[in-house]
């Protein structure tokens, strides 16, 4: 058995194809990529408008991601690829914001509502 190529080796256009969870990050949507796996894993990037849980996938420039963050629900278009993360400048060169749209707070404890958490189960300690 063969190991897969990179996704330089195989098309003529591979300079504008990139790794899904390596862009998150480079971009600067997560900080990390165990972050952006996770974020992935959990279904919460849709890649033109199909759930996507695998981090491998290539990124085409001209794809639309939409990103349910907890702060709030992103939609880019992909205008670019990097080799590494850079500044906050460089990365907001990687795409174009369609839409923002935030997620609300909640009254009680003034922080984002996540509904990411681990578990997945409410304390009456968290709500205090």
């Amino acid at each position: 058995m063969g190991r897969a190529k990179p996704l330089n080796d195989d098309t003529e256009d591979a300079e504008d194809r990139q790794r899904l969870d390596k862009w998150l990050v480079y971009a600067r949507f997560v900080k990390t990529r165990s972050v952006a796996l996770e974020l992935i894993g959990k279904g919460r990037v849709r890649l033109n408008s199909a759930r996507e849980t695998k981090p491998d996938r290539a990124l085409v420039v001209g794809d639309v991601l939409t990103l349910a963050l907890p702060h709030a629900t992103e939609v880019v278009t992909v205008l670019s690829v990097a080799q590494k993360r850079g500044s906050a400048d460089e990365a907001s060169g990687l795409y174009e914001r369609l839409e923002s749209t935030p997620r609300p707070k909640s009254s009680a404890d003034g922080h984002w509502k996540d509904n990411f958490s681990a578990s997945g189960r409410s304390f009456s300690k968290n709500r205090r």
